[in-house]
């Protein structure tokens, strides 16, 4: 064998070590998809994720199986939480010759909106964090390893992803992804203290593998969170959300009576008859309660607004209590059909 075959040998195993490695601590498997596509070198891969952990406090370690979700080709789930659109092959995207993009993460949305590198409150130069950075880590320009942002400036000009020119816009991003992908952002953030990491587990569905008593405990008390900042009387979607809850909790409570699993050695609930996968029937009660919040507060919103402008009041917040109390009802629906 030629000295360069066994060298390219070496550096190929190494290759595949370091990527090992820097995926080690994510538990799901679409997060570890995500992070081994990023760059192509490690310190673009760690970058990324770095930045994102520092803005928002999550502890990706502690971030279980089920918390990323393919929701390709649903640009209305798109339009909420932290998003990760993925190209599986190059292609033109426009006539200059940089207006390509290859396989890869395209962008990052949060809520809909493109996110980009963004400096940290302290402005102005700092020592490079040793985990983002390789070779000289003295002083630095704050920029892309302080964090993200969905404000672009003159100080935020780098995208998440690849940047490519005309491909930024929310529209043309989930025209353009082959893949989408969800992370469930508000049960995550603050993970890196024990408690907050603690209350995602039963959020998230990794105690309901152990405890489903746990599990549906949980529940009823953000359920109860959720209600005790209603400030007007219950009306119909109290009922719906009550709905959905008992049918998550009393599948899951039902099969762990004997776990069964899927090919893949994922464990399965039942729902009319038909199979669901635990960690999805956890992240759709979470969607329940995201939904759920965000009706109670518009509500509150828009009866503070009568009670301070009368019949003036705008009725931008109906129109939200309204968005949310469909959305609740369509997924309520789909799960009594025993769809997710």
């Amino acid at each position: 064998m030629k000295k360069s075959d066994i060298t390219r040998i070496i550096k190929e195993e190494i290759v595949a070590i370091l990527r090992n490695n820097l995926n080690e601590d994510f538990a799901d498997p679409i997060a570890r998809e995500i992070h081994k596509k990023l760059g192509a070198r490690s310190s673009d891969q760690q970058k990324l994720f770095n930045a994102i952990a520092k803005k928002y406090d999550i502890a990706w370690d502690k971030v279980p199986a089920g918390s990323f979700q393919d929701i390709t080709g649903d640009s209305t789930s798109a339009k909420t939480g932290l998003v990760f659109y993925m190209s599986d092959r190059r292609q033109k995207v426009g006539d200059s010759w940089n207006q390509s993009i290859d396989p890869g993460l395209l962008a990052v949305t949060l809520d809909g909106k493109t996110l980009y590198y963004g400096p940290s409150s302290n402005r102005g130069y700092g020592a490079a964090p040793a985990d983002s950075f390789r070779g000289n880590k003295q002083r630095y320009k704050t920029s892309y390893a302080q964090g993200v942002t969905a404000d672009k400036s003159s100080g935020t000009g780098v995208p998440l992803g690849q940047g490519v020119r005309g491909t930024l816009q929310f529209k043309k991003l989930t025209d353009l992804a082959d893949k989408m992908y969800r992370f469930d952002l508000e049960s995550y953030r603050g993970g890196t203290t024990a408690m907050k990491a603690q209350r995602v587990e039963l959020k998230a569905g990794t105690k309901i593998y152990h405890d489903a008593k746990a599990y549906r405990q949980a529940n009823i008390n953000r359920y109860n969170t959720i209600l005790s900042t209603r400030v007007t009387s219950k009306d119909s979607v109290d009922a719906l959300v009550k709905d959905g809850m008992q049918i998550i909790n009393d599948a899951i409570i039902k099969s762990m009576e004997l776990i069964r699993m899927s090919k893949f050695g994922e464990p399965m609930a039942v729902v009319n008859d038909k199979d669901i996968k635990m960690s999805d029937l956890a992240y759709v009660m979470n969607k329940i309660f995201q939904a759920y919040e965000q009706y109670i507060y518009a509500m509150n919103n828009a009866a503070e607004a009568v009670k301070r402008y009368g019949d003036n009041a705008d009725n931008y917040e109906n129109r939200r209590m309204r968005e949310m109390a469909l959305s609740i009802k369509k997924i309520v629906t789909s799960l009594k059909a025993g769809k997710v």
